[in-house]
């Protein structure tokens, strides 16, 4: 049970992107932390051709390699999903393989065969991971909130998204500027919104997430991080 609440808090971590007007390669590190267990994951960023970008999740919990990759396109500062992988080393059934059919406004879950209908702005999980940070980014002074449909398996999901404020936060690479949100879904008021801090002065990278299962808390954390060609560094 440790394992599995642990890899979860991994997968929970966001990617660190680029402001509105474009995106930039990165690579980050995170620590996430539960309990007296701890574990390590990378996140990149990277350009294809066609304008097509991918970004991947991968770490190694405790004898389980965990990895986790979407590609999508980015036009006007918005990104459309393209495709979304996600092998659960525990149960295949929770694994994903997404293809977006925006023709059709549709995505099929090739695991179980699902069809999902799309909303016009439908994520899976990496993609509106980006287009929030993103969102944030163009709007560092005025940003107020935001609702997402995320595709989840078999079904579609609303999260929101709103501003508690900005902090100043130390963290290993340094102290950062920092805007402070909360994340919950609407229809699920019974628990505790997850905590997201992003770096103001770093292209909105994901600094820190809070996020509760019950009681328990999962932290993650910003071990280090480059963003395009430079190292991500405090004030």
């Amino acid at each position: 049970m440790l394992k599995r609440k642990l890899i979860a808090a991994l997968l929970m971590s966001c990617a660190a992107l680029a402001n509105a007007a474009d995106l930039k390669p990165f690579s980050a590190i995170y620590e996430t932390s539960y309990g007296f267990l701890s574990a390590r994951g990378e996140r990149k960023l990277e350009a294809l051709p066609n304008n097509q970008w991918k970004v991947q999740s991968n770490a190694h919990v405790m004898n389980f390699d965990i990895n986790e990759n979407a590609t999508f396109t980015f036009q006007n500062a918005h990104v459309k999903a393209a495709n979304y992988n996600f092998d659960n080393p525990f149960s295949k059934n929770k694994s994903q393989a997404l293809t977006f059919d925006w023709s059709n406004n549709s995505v099929t879950n090739a695991v179980n065969q699902a069809v999902v209908p799309l909303t016009p702005n439908a994520y899976d999980k990496l993609s509106y991971q980006l287009q929030l940070q993103l969102n944030v980014c163009a709007s560092l002074d005025k940003y107020a909130g935001d609702n997402f449909d995320l595709v989840d398996r078999n079904r579609l999901k609303t999260y929101r998204v709103e501003l508690i404020g900005k902090d100043t936060l130390k963290t290993e690479v340094g102290t950062l500027n920092t805007i402070h949100l909360r994340q919950f879904r609407p229809d699920k008021q019974d628990g505790k919104p997850t905590e997201i801090w992003l770096a103001a002065d770093w292209s909105c990278l994901i600094v820190r997430i809070d996020q509760y299962d019950k009681d328990d808390l999962y932290t993650l954390k910003l071990v280090k991080a480059t963003v395009g060609d430079k190292a991500v560094t405090g004030k």
